[in-house]
């Protein structure tokens, strides 16, 4: 129960040993760079490595590729990605075909999305006027007349009487729906713009059927028909992007745990400084990874090391990274702890505290058997599928208020059950 013991490691080498041994720090998991130039007081002459991580847009472009088809690969460990190192190509220009494949066929598939919704819209306007006995062919090649298809609603509707007198303000219904009625009026060139003022008053809304041909029955036969050759389209396009991700999905998984790897240890790089063909990188180890990491760092010629308690007087005032380490029975509330604010490297871990009072204060505030079984089995779901470090802290929560409530005889909520 205490805050894990952390050293500073201070590096000098060559430029040309700077990856060799950004990748030592980065496989060992346990280094957490820092501003090199903030613990040096004469500091003329470097510069800092303000380089392009050259991995970043290829995983990234991996990584889209992966969410616009919902799926994800597990990183391989550092062992696993070091064995198929070697079959690494052309990483580059692989994430370009993948994504390129990938985005061809996503937008097929839009493209069949966009046509039936189009189509579904036509078939919603035109399923209105299956009434009236019409050829839109025929009507199309009237040279003397004007229609309009649309809707009126029901008060306009009944509103027409009042036009009796006009022989040209005549609508024909088709459906309704209760709201609205549906169908068309038509009136000669000469009157045209007269009879659309008037409809226009009775707030009539324009359906343009402009592009269809047929009557209304043969319309929508059609038009169903073109869906489900549409619909049958995007099948064969899923089965398409399933065959081709079965097809790639180890060669992703590999090239993708291999990116990742590859742009954390190049990522390191911009926390080191410059010196003309030298340079120092600075940061903070666990102590008890000291041995495993300079080992591998004395097998590089030109680099040299230093390494100083975290708690020199010195080195403190540089903030060292804190990290909790607690036995299996308090390490839960650790999230807790993260959450209100970690202690400084300095101070005393509070989380043994928090753990004691928050179990008991959580049972005895909210004691309920039935309930805090069932907080229990939420928070253990919520670790183990979602890896949500809050399922955790519910375990021994929800422990803590099936206890409490079996003493206070409640369950879900009866009282003396």
């Amino acid at each position: 129960m205490a805050v894990v013991k952390v050293e500073v490691i201070s590096i000098i080498g060559r430029m040309a040993e700077l990856e060799d041994t950004t990748s030592v720090l980065g496989e060992s998991c346990a280094f957490h760079p820092d501003n090199a130039l903030s613990f040096y007081s004469d500091t003329s002459g470097f510069s800092p490595l303000n380089e392009e991580n050259p991995y970043t847009a290829s995983l990234t472009k991996l990584s889209d590729t992966l969410k616009s088809i919902n799926k994800s690969v597990d990183v391989l460990s550092i062992r696993g990605v070091k064995k198929i190192s070697c079959k690494i190509g052309d990483w580059k220009g692989y994430a370009e075909r993948l994504a390129g494949s990938f985005t061809e066929l996503l937008e097929r598939r839009d493209e069949e999305k966009r046509k039936i919704a189009d189509d579904t819209d036509e078939l919603e306007k035109t399923k209105h006027f299956v009434g009236l006995d019409l050829n839109l062919d025929e009507l199309g090649k009237c040279r003397f007349i004007k229609l309009r298809f649309g809707s009126l609603p029901k008060e306009s509707y009944e509103k027409l009487n009042e036009y009796k007198s006009n022989p040209f303000v005549i609508f024909f219904p088709s459906s309704d729906d209760g709201d609205k009625y549906w169908g068309m009026y038509c009136s000669p060139l000469s009157m045209k713009s007269e009879v659309d003022r008037i409809f226009s008053s009775l707030y009539f809304e324009r359906t343009r059927l402009n592009e269809l041909t047929g009557t209304p029955e043969s319309i929508i036969r059609t038009l169903e028909e073109k869906r489900e050759k549409e619909k049958e389209n995007i099948k064969k396009i899923d089965s398409d992007i399933k065959e081709l991700w079965n097809k790639e999905k180890q060669n992703v998984q590999n090239v993708y745990s291999w990116l990742s790897e590859k742009s954390i240890c190049y990522g390191i790089r911009r926390y080191a400084a410059r010196y003309g063909d030298n340079f120092i990188l600075t940061g903070w180890i666990p102590a008890n990874k000291e041995a495993s990491i300079t080992a591998k760092l004395d097998k590089l010629e030109t680099i040299k090391y230093k390494l100083e308690k975290a708690d020199d007087p010195s080195v403190i005032s540089h903030s060292p990274p804190v990290k909790l380490k607690n036995k299996k029975l308090f390490s839960p509330f650790e999230y807790l702890v993260g959450i209100y604010g970690l202690p400084a490297y300095n101070e005393v871990d509070p989380t043994w505290m928090v753990a004691i009072t928050y179990f008991l204060f959580f049972g005895i505030m909210f004691a309920d058997f039935g309930q805090g079984l069932c907080i229990s089995l939420i928070g253990y779901l919520l670790y183990r599928k979602f890896k949500m470090p809050l399922g955790r802290t519910l375990i021994p929560c929800g422990i803590s208020s099936a206890f409490f409530g079996m003493l206070f005889g409640s369950a879900f909520g009866f009282e003396h059950a």
